[in-house]
């Protein structure tokens, strides 16, 4: 079993927020409220989470109730190349299927490719208190607040983290 210890903080930095669903590899949606989910393609921790919650957090922002992000940080440098590879492809769907090869180990090598924005999502969300991952931001702009989860974080959990916004 899975289990990390989980650190909870008040974000109040709503443009950061806001430049990071600009410069999130993987954004859906466009509600008020929603989540930013920091990930590295070399993290154990979120395989985890992404094959558990992926499909019930798709399936919520296509309805329109959250907006959805994945924003790079990276921290096993050697997953780099494979963050460079993800924002080359060109639509949302062959991302998301491609983070889901990445965490079965099913993914082929990747080409040489020179992404735009993969050091910004890293800058932004150190400014906001993102120090590992998985890290969860949950937002709420009609409400001006948002808080920042630490760590692993299983699918009730996050369905409840939602559900307070």
């Amino acid at each position: 079993m899975f289990f990390r210890l989980k650190r909870r903080s008040n974000v109040t930095d709503m443009d950061s927020i806001r430049t990071l669903l600009e410069v999130a590899p993987i954004r859906m949606g466009d509600a008020p409220r929603g989540i930013i989910i920091f990930f590295d393609l070399a993290c154990p921790f979120c395989a985890k989470m992404f094959k558990e919650s992926e499909e019930y957090l798709v399936e919520l922002a296509r309805a329109g109730k959250i907006t959805l992000a994945f924003c790079d940080f990276i921290v096993h440098r050697e997953a780099e190349g494979l963050h460079k590879y993800l924002r080359c492809l060109s639509t949302v769907e062959e991302r998301l299927r491609f983070i889901g090869e990445v965490y079965s180990g099913k993914a082929a090598g990747v080409g040489d490719c020179d992404a735009e924005g993969l050091k910004r999502c890293d800058e932004l969300a150190y400014k906001l208190g993102v120090r590992g991952t998985p890290a969860v931001l949950g937002f709420n702009f009609e409400r001006r607040r948002a808080l920042l989860s630490s760590g692993y974080m299983a699918l009730t959990d996050l369905m409840e983290f939602i559900d307070g916004l």
